[in-house]
């Protein structure tokens, strides 16, 4: 999307960082993400204007954890909920669930009504392949909650993937580890809602990739005048 000028008052860093929060909200974290990269890199994350938490937010979205390592080096600078925040769904990311806990207990943060927090609490309570909560917020997930519910594709529903951004969705249709069935329906709404190529070429290959017995033809073939619902059924 072309930039534009920043308004009349407003810095071009200030501008860029709004713009960038706008294509997250809108789902088009792709084209944040390179607004991102154009003002900070790995070498370079310049401190203000609202740069680092856009730079750890699109790291997470793109399921790069290595981020977390500057989100350790902020968290003894800052004392905003945003890099508590950040800190524990690095941590539910890779996996440290004894940390996770450790850090909600120093923190002594009972009620959050975020919805990071109902994904955390959900993460540290669940058993194995249990679905999230899905939380009817009738908005799009906040960044760092698609980058946790983008981590743990076994776990999504077609209800969750409806809330996510471009860079969510084509995570999850590249995760070989994610169920077939999430990730065709990921990539269905790529091609759906944006029209790229790339998703498109992706959605042959793994149509092309689906195998079918004899017995599951024969089932299909029996049902060809019903409504089909599921991206494998299609």
């Amino acid at each position: 999307a072309p930039e534009g000028l920043a308004p009349s008052g407003m810095n071009e860093k200030r501008w860029k960082v709004v713009r960038a929060n706008t294509l997250i909200q809108q789902g088009l974290a792709g084209a944040a993400t390179t607004l991102v990269e154009r003002m900070a890199s790995p070498e370079s994350v310049p401190v203000d204007a609202g740069v680092p938490e856009l730079w750890v937010q699109t790291r997470l979205l793109k399921g790069d954890t290595s981020v977390c390592t500057y989100v350790q080096e902020m968290i003894p600078n800052v004392d905003t909920i945003f890099w508590k925040h950040a800190l524990w769904t690095c941590q539910a990311m890779k996996g440290d669930k004894a940390g996770l806990k450790l850090s909600l207990n120093i923190s002594k943060k009972v009620k959050d009504a975020s919805d990071v927090m109902t994904l955390l609490d959900d993460y540290l309570t669940a058993e194995e392949g249990d679905n999230f909560v899905l939380l009817d917020s009738g908005r799009r997930w906040s960044p760092l909650s698609q980058a946790l519910l983008a981590h743990y594709p076994e776990r999504l529903t077609e209800s969750h993937m409806d809330q996510l951004s471009d860079v969510s969705l084509r995570t999850i249709a590249t995760n070989t580890r994610a169920p077939m069935e999430t990730r065709l329906y990921s990539v269905e709404r790529l091609v759906n809602s944006y029209g790229k190529t790339v998703d498109g070429l992706l959605l042959l290959q793994l149509y092309e990739a689906q195998q079918f017995d004899k017995e599951l033809m024969k089932h299909a073939l029996q049902r060809v005048g019903d409504d089909v619902t599921g991206s494998r059924a299609r």
